[in-house]
């Protein structure tokens, strides 16, 4: 996915199988619009809201999982609040089968002022967005869960795209688990990804599975300045064109 542009999405939108969808929601918004998202949540998601202490997380949260919901009752063509999940058995929701009979695939991920939606017909998906935060980049965390050869690399970089770096090496991996489903079960420094290829970025070694070198395809993605995102595809993609990747909510006009 070397070129992308963050697009107006069609009034109609379709996915083919075998597409990936890409959709960048704005997490800032004014108070009074909060409760119009909680509206949309489903008891337990409401339920998980109000435990946040935090206002910030609440309101993000609430965001995130609204958002999350319009966007993929536009698939379904079904209302927002109608839409139901079910559990993996390490945690990831999918899609109640009922209500999803072409089998589609997402998974979402939020940050600070950002949140990912990576919506497939036919692929596995992991999206993984994080805020470039120099004081999280240190070589103490880089050491507790990268690989020796993924801390040898960014050692190599300049000081300047340290922080750079070290946050697209952290969402690839996260990226590539969550596309899995099996949570931390597998942990970060087992398994390998060339992070500072800018063209293709790829997993160099998932614990001496050959298979796992060629399933999974990886991608960079920069949602907004200083934040940093990846999307793990399971299987190669074989249509990721610049309409791809579409903003949320459509500007108003």
């Amino acid at each position: 996915m070397e070129q992308y542009f963050w697009q107006e999405p069609p009034a109609d939108v379709a996915i083919y199988s075998r597409q990936v969808h890409v959709w960048r929601v704005w997490m800032n918004i004014q108070d009074d619009l909060v409760g119009e998202l909680n509206l949309e949540l489903s008891a337990d998601e409401k339920e998980k809201a109000a435990q946040f202490r935090r206002d910030g997380d609440k309101v993000r949260y609430v965001t995130a999982h609204a958002r999350m919901r319009e966007i993929l009752s536009k698939y379904l063509d079904i209302p927002p609040e109608e839409i139901a999940f079910a559990y993996k058995r390490y945690g990831k929701p999918e899609l109640e089968p009922t209500i999803n009979p072409s089998g589609l695939s997402f998974n979402l991920s939020h940050s600070e002022a950002v949140a990912l939606l990576a919506v497939s017909d036919g692929f596995e998906v992991g999206v993984d967005v994080e805020q470039v935060k120099r004081n999280a980049a240190t070589e103490e965390i880089a050491r507790r869960f990268f690989s020796p050869r993924e801390i040898e690399m960014l050692i190599s970089q300049p000081e300047n795209l340290h922080a750079k770096a070290f946050f697209r090496c952290w969402t690839l991996k996260e990226a590539y688990i969550k596309a899995r489903g099996e949570g931390m079960s597998i942990p970060l420094h087992e398994f390998e990804v060339d992070f500072l290829s800018e063209s293709q970025p790829k997993i160099l070694d998932v614990d001496g599975d050959e298979e796992g070198l060629t399933h999974w395809s990886l991608f960079h993605l920069e949602p907004m300045v200083d934040y940093v995102a990846a999307l793990a595809v399971g299987g190669h993609p074989v249509e990721m064109k610049t309409y791809s990747c579409w903003g949320w909510p459509r500007a108003r006009h």
